[in-house]
């Protein structure tokens, strides 16, 4: 059996009255952005780039991404999100030049098995390289 105690809130002392009265308000606007984000993945399926690629020599043609269009080059070359070289969109294409990739080294270090120093050729050395294009 529930006994009330004078000091228990009373539901409309919870939520005031404007707010309960835009409860359905609410429900449409979240019902709204639910079907809008069904309804934008076929749509996001007919954007197609614009352009050709420029193909990677020495690479393993796989099936990934076979039968889609490229992605201009310069659009690929200029415009991403790596915060490494700046926050700005334009940033890493004009500072990635000065990235220096070889030599590079990976090194393991701290509470482990087997410390030591690799080369980031023997880490590549060991895969097949392939091709794979993400959409």
């Amino acid at each position: 059996m529930l006994i009330r105690k004078k000091s228990d809130i009373r539901p409309s002392e919870i939520t005031s009255p404007e707010h309960y009265a835009q409860r359905r308000t609410i429900l449409k606007a979240a019902a709204a952005l639910g079907i809008g984000a069904i309804a934008s993945g076929p749509a996001a399926a007919l954007v197609r780039p614009a352009g050709k690629g420029t193909p990677i020599p020495d690479i393993v043609d796989k099936k990934y991404g076979r039968g889609l269009k490229l992605t201009s080059y310069d659009d690929v070359t200029s415009y991403n999100n790596f915060y490494e070289f700046g926050t700005d969109k334009s940033d890493p294409a004009k500072y990635a030049h000065t990235l220096k990739t070889r030599p590079w080294s990976i090194v393991v270090d701290g509470e482990c098995e087997a410390p030591g120093e690799i080369g980031i050729e023997d880490v590549l050395g060991g895969f097949a390289q392939e091709e794979r294009i993400y959409r």
